[in-house]
C-alpha cells in the first residue's frame, strides 16, 4: 500500500521549507583610531535572508566592491579617512526588502609628531631668565629636553614639557639645547635642531673715581674701569 506522503515525494520530491527573515545587526562596527598609512578594518555582523551592505562615509555611499560588503578594508590610511562611517544591511527574501543601518562610529586617524615652530638662539646676562620652547602637533606627544648632545648624560632631570625654563643663569647654562618628542605613531621619536644659549657674564666694576670737590662752573672728569 502506497500511502500519500510517499505518492508526493514520488511526484515531487523532497521538500525544502525556507523561512525568510529580516536582516538584524548583531554586532556594530567600532570606532577607531589609526596611525597615517596604517590599515584599518570596519566590520559588521547581521542575520538575516539575502543580505546585502552599503557603507557610507560622511553620509556618502562608498562605492563597490569596497563600500559593500560586511567589511570595509584599507590598507593605507589617510587623513581623508578620518571621518563618521555607517553601514545599512538589507534583507528579507520573498518577505519583503527591509534594511537596517548600524550606528555611526568616527575613525580618527592620527599623524606622528612633527615640529612646527623650533626652539630658538637666545642671549642673556647672568642672572636673568631664559626660556627654550617648541611647538609640535601629533597624538600623546611627550617631550624630553638635553644640553650639549642627545645621550643619557645630557638628559636634563624634569625638562618633560614643550618649554624649559632656567631662572638666574648662570655662565654654564650657556650651550646648546635639543629637546627629543615622542608620540603614538612612527615614525618617532623626532629631535629637534639645536638652539644655543649664550649667558654673558655681568661687568664687574674694578676702579672708580674717588670722592672729590671742585669750583663752580669748572670741568669735571670721572671714570670708572670694568671688566666684562
Amino acid at each position: 500500500t502506497t500511502t500519500l506522503d510517499q505518492s508526493i515525494k514520488a511526484l515531487f520530491g523532497p521538500v525544502q521549507l525556507r523561512v525568510n527573515q529580516a536582516p538584524k545587526i548583531v554586532n556594530q562596527p567600532l570606532p577607531q583610531e589609526v596611525c597615517l598609512n596604517s590599515p584599518f578594518s570596519l566590520g559588521v555582523k547581521a542575520i538575516g535572508t539575502d543580505l546585502s551592505y552599503q557603507w557610507y562615509k560622511n553620509g556618502i555611499p562608498i562605492a563597490a566592491p569596497m563600500g559593500t560588503k560586511s567589511t570595509f578594508d584599507i590598507t593605507s590610511a589617510q587623513l581623508t579617512d578620518d571621518a563618521t562611517y555607517y553601514v545599512d544591511v538589507t534583507g528579507g527574501g520573498v518577505c519583503g526588502t527591509t534594511a537596517v543601518g548600524s550606528v555611526p562610529i568616527k575613525v580618527t586617524i592620527n599623524t606622528p609628531p612633527a615640529i612646527v615652530e623650533q626652539p630658538i638662539n637666545v642671549a642673556i646676562c647672568e642672572g636673568d631668565n631664559f626660556r627654550m620652547k617648541v611647538k609640535a602637533t601629533g597624538k600623546n606627544l611627550k617631550y624630553q629636553w638635553y644640553k650639549d648632545g642627545v645621550n643619557p648624560i645630557n638628559l636634563i632631570s624634569g625638562a618633560v614639557s614643550a618649554e624649559y625654563i632656567v631662572t638666574n643663569t648662570v655662565l654654564k647654562d650657556s650651550g646648546v639645547y635639543y629637546v627629543v618628542i615622542e608620540g603614538d605613531c612612527p615614525p618617532s621619536p623626532i629631535t629637534s635642531i639645536g638652539a644655543i644659549a649664550t649667558v654673558k657674564a655681568k661687568p664687574n666694576l674694578v676702579a672708580s673715581t674717588k670722592d672729590t670737590s671742585v669750583c663752580l662752573n669748572t670741568q669735571l672728569r670721572m671714570y670708572a674701569t670694568a671688566t666684562d
